[in-house]
């Protein structure tokens, strides 16, 4: 017998782990049973019956020891009481070793009649018994949902694997834009034309960095907007400057042109983006 914990998930009831419910055996009360179903078994009666038969034999060597004390030695009646004594021994004996393999076998009921008859106590919330073949089936769902990014879960009567992207975002377009989707539900699946996050190219990734800041710079207000549009226009002077400086350095000529240049076509662009 083993148990399984599970715990409701958005509808689903699914399975966390499947475990020996042997830590969960009552071993007062289930002894109580055992004691009584043990001695219904073949080989406990087998057992008692010879353990009858070795006291009797015990009884009479003993009776027989006694005698043969009480006889002179050396004589008649000492003889056969001591005769008498040995026999009962060796039968005593050879009861004994036929009881060896019986022991076992009675350890072996034991065993399988706790298993059978055993009393649990109350198991905590969100875990059952289960029987050892459904639970095995389980416990294979579980090893196979492990690698496919399911779940298990237990639905009317059956184990099923749910598909599991709680935490995953997913982009696809619409209109000419990227939209993006956080799956946040058991067993949700995106749209078929969806791309995983994980899964989105470099360019794809370019895409969607560059529509978001364009949705950013749109969402500011005006007052915040130029001052962000004077403070980047105002980096690329300086970087501008810092250029035309090390032109100057390596020997260019045309460095002022060339930093003047590079200025205006990046400077066209911020306008662009902040226009």
């Amino acid at each position: 017998m083993k148990t399984i914990k599970t715990k409701q998930i958005d509808g689903y009831t699914v399975v966390e782990s499947v475990q020996s419910a042997g830590g969960f055996i009552d071993p007062e009360a289930t002894k109580k049973i055992v004691a009584v179903e043990i001695a219904k078994t073949e080989v406990y009666q087998q057992i008692e019956a010879l353990k009858n038969q070795m006291l009797e034999h015990a009884v009479k060597a003993r009776e027989a020891q006694i005698k043969a004390r009480q006889a002179k030695q050396g004589g008649k009646s000492y003889d056969e009481y001591w005769s008498a004594y040995k026999s009962e021994m060796e039968k005593f004996n050879a009861i004994q070793t036929e009881l060896l393999p019986l022991a076992t076998t009675l350890k072996q009921e034991f065993t399988r009649l706790t298993l059978e008859h055993a009393v649990y106590f109350n198991l905590p919330e969100g875990e059952e018994l289960c029987e050892d073949d459904a639970a095995d089936e389980i416990s294979a769902a579980l090893e196979s949902a492990a690698s496919n990014g399911t779940v298990v879960a237990l639905q009317g009567g059956e184990i099923v694997e749910v598909v599991d992207n709680r935490g995953k975002r997913f982009y696809h377009q619409s209109g000419g834009r990227w939209v993006s989707a956080e799956i946040t539900k058991l067993g949700e699946t995106a749209k078929k034309s969806a791309i995983a996050e994980s899964d989105l190219t470099d360019d794809q990734r370019a895409e969607i960095a560059e529509q978001n800041e364009a949705d950013r710079v749109a969402a500011l207000k005006p007052a915040d907007k130029a001052a962000e549009k004077a403070a980047v226009l105002k980096s690329l002077a300086q970087a501008a400057a810092s250029k035309k400086a090390e032109l100057e350095i390596t020997g260019d000529t045309k460095a002022l042109e060339t930093a003047q240049s590079w200025y205006q076509t990046e400077a066209a662009i911020v306008e662009a983006k902040y226009a």
